[in-house]
């Protein structure tokens, strides 16, 4: 049998100076570890505090970080309105410390801090698994490089839950594999409470329950087949005995599991769609068996590529050797853990969202970096496993489809896809067809790195024998010339997605800093004041991003203005109260509910404009601070056009001014033609053309002697937008 073979084998035994044998690491070790993670911290925090745009998510989380804060303690487990994450609370939670003590502009910079650390302490977890498995303390650090140095960590621009589901993930793994090693309660707590914690944190990785269930059941393989002779019966009984907290909690688990397979799936917000049989059975073997499958092998091909594929083809084949029992019985649990960690978190994805985002499945990178270059210890056992890992990467590469790689937000959404397509991809293909075009086979950009694991494994069968040393520092080099080119790979996703790309201009660090963005909305408003928000026209690419934005910035926000009767959207997050307008019989709005006295809109909105002064107008915002006044109508309404101001052609939309309120003699309209035509706009009497693309105006009198309201009858002939009316005195 493979484990008794490779236990009387002295790499089984445990190493001088490692965790295995109860020593300490050297000091030089340890010193590279920090200057590993003040390298990580520095890198990261350099790119990230150029940020002043954020992804919707983030939006989300913050305004549920604030109502966590505001409603201690229930906010932790209660009901939060527009809240679709389920359980999924404790990176809000955390969001909600700087966001719920500091103004919005520090806590803005504190949580991208905060997330730059978080990331970067990674480091810890992953240099005591490495210990696990690696004996040389050089080798260590490698692997800690290669394993926490990916192009991944640029999602620290982003308030978002991977930034603590990535150390929560590694210390889970730390936490599975110390609890197989010594089984104590205390173990076994830890284990529960930091899975638990993790789940919590990104609820897909919930799914390492299983793997702890798993590695539990390894290690009692191994230990069972230490004791031949010994009865099943009392084999159950001791196992019981030692693990009886983990049996607990695996009994819990499967509890709950049985009850959202039966329907109690509404806690998990949006993953409750399809945590469900049908919905399981749906992605598995129905209509989306298909599309399930070809995202599953597009993670994966994620992850061979964000490793550069040599670390791949390594740490795979060292796993698959590790976990038959190859490296001895210590490394069976570490390996095993790696190789099942693989198709539970892509399967955790794909069975509970389409979403094709490389971070929601990155987590196993790390385990295989480290068995990468634990590998470079056990070359002449593992040839064969590393050729099967090369297989695997090669088939990856061949079944997989490309990430994406288009524009310049997606190396948010995948940058080691993004960095992929758009660099390494063009590059493999232009070298293949220089290297290879007398061959006339097809521009693959994968052929070359399976030549590539062809000469690994040819130069491991003839060479290690004579060349070992010589062939485990050329693989080491090559191992750390992967680490750096993921460095490589991070700035550049960095640069790419702050300033655009060659083909998508734009990025997210155009603006001006965020100490200077829409401050100037609470600073208007005395303290304890809150607001109500009335989202801007909204835009095609960007439906309600300036609302979101606005909200974003603000802690006094707290109440939507609903404009339901033009189709507008709400952009309300956690905790925020809405507040419907409807037409009453003289055309002019009214609100369903007592407004705040403080208002935050656009200027000149067309489509609604309440009683109100300004106060303070928008500096690098289209956004402004206004007074409410009395009265219990608008001073202006649009009925008739679209959320975006758009005129629908051939139908007639009504404008209402309050004359008598307001006191106005003029209103002067601008109109827009967004679209490659020419557009006719009538209002009243007026009349205006427009060029495709062009603006223009269009004043109109209001009559003499009007008793109470003035009302104007608008239609237009071609795409035509009403963008601002402007109310004169």
């Amino acid at each position: 049998m493979a484990t008794g073979q490779a236990t009387s084998e002295p790499a089984a035994a445990a190493p001088r100076g490692s965790s295995r044998a109860g020593g300490r690491a050297p000091r030089y070790e340890l010193v590279a570890y920090a200057v590993l993670a003040v390298v990580l911290v520095v890198l990261m925090w350099v790119r990230v505090r150029e940020v002043d745009g954020w992804y919707l998510d983030e939006w989300l989380y913050v305004h549920a970080g604030r109502w966590i804060t505001g409603h201690l303690p229930g906010g932790l487990w209660e009901a939060m309105p527009y809240w679709t994450r389920g359980p999924q609370r404790l990176y809000p939670a955390l969001l909600g410390v700087p966001y719920g003590l500091a103004g919005t502009s520090a806590a803005f910079t504190i949580a991208h801090f905060v997330n730059v650390v978080l990331l970067a302490s990674a480091v810890w977890p992953a240099a005591l698994l490495a210990r696990r498995i690696i004996e040389h303390p050089a080798l260590r650090v490698l692997a800690v490089t290669l394993g926490v140095a990916l192009p991944w960590l640029m999602i620290a621009d982003h308030l978002l839950v991977e930034n603590l589901a990535f150390p929560l993930f590694l210390w889970s793994c730390v936490a599975i594999v110390r609890v197989t090693e010594a089984p104590t309660p205390r173990n076994q707590a830890l284990a529960i409470v930091v899975l638990g914690a993790t789940a919590m944190a990104r609820l897909n990785l919930g799914v390492l329950f299983v793997a702890l269930l798993i590695a539990v059941l390894v290690r009692e393989g191994v230990v069972a087949a230490q004791k031949d002779g010994v009865p099943w019966s009392r084999r159950l009984k001791e196992a019981a005995r030692t693990e009886w907290l983990l049996l607990i909690a695996f009994v819990l688990i499967g509890a709950f599991a049985i009850h959202l397979l039966r329907g109690g799936t509404a806690t998990l917000g949006d993953y409750g769609a399809t945590a469900t049989p049908s919905g399981i059975w749906d992605r598995l073997f129905g209509d989306l068996a298909d599309p399930t499958r070809r995202s599953a092998m597009t993670f994966l091909r994620s992850l061979v590529m964000g490793s550069f594929v040599f670390p791949f083809a390594l740490g795979i084949g060292a796993a698959l050797g590790a976990a038959t029992g190859r490296l001895g019985r210590r490394l069976i649990v570490p390996g095993v853990l790696t190789l099942v960690s693989i198709p539970l978190v892509i399967g955790g994805v794909v069975l509970a969202q389409a979403s094709q985002e490389e971070r929601y499945v990155f987590y196993p990178a790390t385990l295989i970096a480290l068995f990468a270059v634990a590998a470079l210890e056990h070359l002449r056992r593992l040839r064969g496993w590393i050729t099967a890992g090369g297989v695997i990467a090669v088939w990856a590469l061949l079944v997989g489809a490309p990430g994406p790689g288009t524009t310049s937000f997606d190396f948010f959404h995948a940058p080691a896809g993004a960095f992929w397509t758009r660099v390494l991809d063009a590059r493999m293909k232009r070298w293949e067809g220089d290297l290879l075009g007398w061959t006339l086979l097809p521009r693959t950009g994968w052929l070359l790195f399976a030549a590539g694991l062809v000469v690994l494994v040819v130069m491991l069968r003839l060479l290690l024998v004579r060349r070992g040393a010589l062939v485990r520092g050329v693989l080491a080099g090559g191992l750390a010339l992967c680490a750096r080119l993921q460095l490589v790979a991070m700035q550049y996703g960095f640069q790419q997605e702050r300033h655009g790309t060659t083909a998508v201009a734009g990025g997210i660090a155009g603006a001006p800093g965020h100490g200077e963005r829409l401050t100037y909305i609470d600073a208007a408003m005395p303290a304890g004041a809150s607001a109500i928000l009335q989202p801007a026209l909204a835009r095609p690419e960007a439906p309600t991003a300036d609302a979101e934005y606005a909200e974003i910035w603000s802690k006094k926000i707290d109440t939507v203005l609903s404009l339901s009767y033009v189709g507008a959207g709400v952009p309300a997050a956690a905790g925020m109260s809405v507040i419907d307008t409807r037409i009453g019989p003289d055309g002019l709005a009214r609100w369903t509910a007592k407004l705040p006295r403080w208002l935050v809109t656009a200027p000149d909105d067309p489509r609604l404009q309440l009683p109100a002064t300004l106060v303070a107008p928008g500096k690098t915002s289209a956004y402004a601070v206004w007074k409410l006044g009395a009265g219990d109508r608008a001073r202006w309404t649009g009925q008739g056009i679209g959320p975006d101001g758009s005129v629908p052609p051939g139908h007639a939309a009504t404008l209402t001014l309050d004359a008598r309120a307001t006191g106005a003699t003029s209103v002067r309209l601008t109109f827009a033609a967004p679209g490659p035509q020419p557009a006719r706009v009538t209002v009243g009497g007026s009349r205006l053309r427009l060029k495709p693309g062009a603006t223009g105006e269009l004043a109109l009198r209001v009559p003499r002697g009007s008793a109470d309201t003035a009302a104007w009858a608008l239609r237009a002939t071609g795409p035509a937008r009403l963008i601002a009316a402007h109310i004169g005195g």
